[in-house]
């Protein structure tokens, strides 16, 4: 039963550190530009992107050609900022497994 009692308390610090890795990564920021800075992509660790700023050099792009680049452009860098904030994520992850991963279908639910 003492075994028991010790998997329980271990169960629950482990759901603390997880809560407190939620609110971490919610806080992170997380900065990526494409483009020689033409497109700026800001996000949180939850992947959602809060700000993106264009050049003002590329605004008054007028031709289909110039468009779907700068569709690119973001596409490029919104998918790199997602990127970095997943990684963090599973860097942090790994702290607290111990480096063993999760069965398939449990995640960190961010």
């Amino acid at each position: 039963m003492r075994n028991l009692a010790s998997m329980m308390q271990k169960a629950k610090e482990v759901q603390t550190q997880l809560a407190d890795l939620k609110q971490d990564l919610a806080d992170q920021r997380f900065h990526v530009s494409a483009g020689g800075g033409a497109v700026n992509v800001e996000a949180d660790g939850k992947g959602n992107i809060l700000s993106l700023k264009l050049s003002p050099d590329i605004i008054g792009l007028n031709n289909d050609d110039d468009v779907a680049m700068l569709e690119d452009l973001i596409l490029v860098a919104v998918n790199q900022v997602r990127a970095e904030a997943e990684a963090a994520k599973a860097e942090k992850m790994k702290a607290i497994t111990g480096g063993l991963p999760l069965p398939p279908g449990l995640d960190l639910p961010l």
